[in-house]
């Protein structure tokens, strides 16, 4: 556990679908999405169309994935419906990952399209109503 391994291809996407359960009794905790672009101390605009970059972190009831924290690159996409069940189906290609949170046949309601992605499995430290990106109050 702990170890941070980079998707590059279809087999190894699938391993993070097998070793995950396909999020299947799964939550989706928190997200960060954070964007290269930003305003200088002129005023300027830079890099306000580049793609987005996200963090999301899920908890688990599966034993063998109690928590786990998948950073995306060059996001171009991004749906998410708390209503649906995660359930993932996935696929890697040249343009990148499309992960189909909910299925493929609710694409149109969650969905994620990036350049990159990593994923790492945490441990049961991780469980629990503390947030990890949000500072306490």
């Amino acid at each position: 556990m702990n170890k941070r391994i980079k998707i590059t291809n279809q087999q190894a996407l699938t391993a993070f679908t097998y070793a995950t359960d396909g999020l299947h009794d799964a939550l989706l905790r928190e997200v960060v999405v954070c964007s290269p672009g930003f305003v200088d101390h002129q005023g300027q605009m830079v890099n306000e169309t580049k793609a987005l970059d996200a963090k999301l972190f899920f908890q688990s009831q599966f034993k063998e994935a109690p928590a786990i924290l998948v950073e995306l690159r060059g996001v171009s996409e991004f749906r998410f419906d708390s209503r649906l069940e995660l359930q993932l189906d996935a696929e890697c290609g040249e343009g990148g990952v499309a992960l189909y949170l909910s299925g493929r046949q609710f694409a149109n309601r969650s969905f994620i399209r990036a350049e990159g992605m990593e994923y790492e499995i945490l441990g049961v430290d991780y469980l629990g109503s503390q947030y990890r990106f949000v500072p306490k109050e």
